[in-house]
């Protein structure tokens, strides 16, 4: 949810969180596919409730939704 909002307000880069360094830190490259894998699904289950499919569909009227 955190990405949609950045997204929202405007904001077009948010790295997510801190997932994909602990990706890396506990199954090295496999482990940051892993966790940017996680942030998409995050994101597509954030977005379907609020109608949108693609990120740039993603304004200041979704953080109502959320």
């Amino acid at each position: 949810m955190g990405r949609a909002r950045s997204d929202a307000w405007g904001k077009r880069f948010s790295p997510g969180s801190r997932s994909y360094i602990y990706g890396l830190g506990a199954y090295g490259e496999a482990g940051v596919a892993k966790a940017i894998e996680v942030l998409g699904k995050e994101l597509d289950v954030t977005m379907a409730p609020c109608g949108t499919k693609n990120v740039r569909d993603i304004d200041r009227k979704v953080i109502a939704q959320l």
